[in-house]
């Protein structure tokens, strides 16, 4: 899988995180593939019920964000 978390595309979350134990890579996802909303990947970053990034299985909520061939946004999201 690819690291989310080691490089800053247009649209992406600053993930500020306050754990010297939690790494950027492991607050998102990143899916390569066709995107429902005609991208070829997406990144879903976590956060937990303060806003704060988290691992995904303590996240209450994430933002989804779809990417274009040419790293362009073309989809986001929040879902709580």
């Amino acid at each position: 899988m690819p690291s989310c978390g080691t490089e800053k595309n247009e649209g992406e979350t600053n993930m500020m995180l306050e754990s010297p134990k939690l790494k950027p890579e492991d607050c998102c996802r990143e899916v390569v593939g066709e995107t429902p909303h005609g991208g070829v990947r997406m990144v879903g970053y976590f956060f937990d019920s303060n806003g704060k990034p988290c691992r995904e299985n303590d996240a209450k909520s994430v933002q989804i964000i779809e990417y274009d061939e040419s790293n362009n946004v073309v989809f986001t999201m929040i879902s709580h």
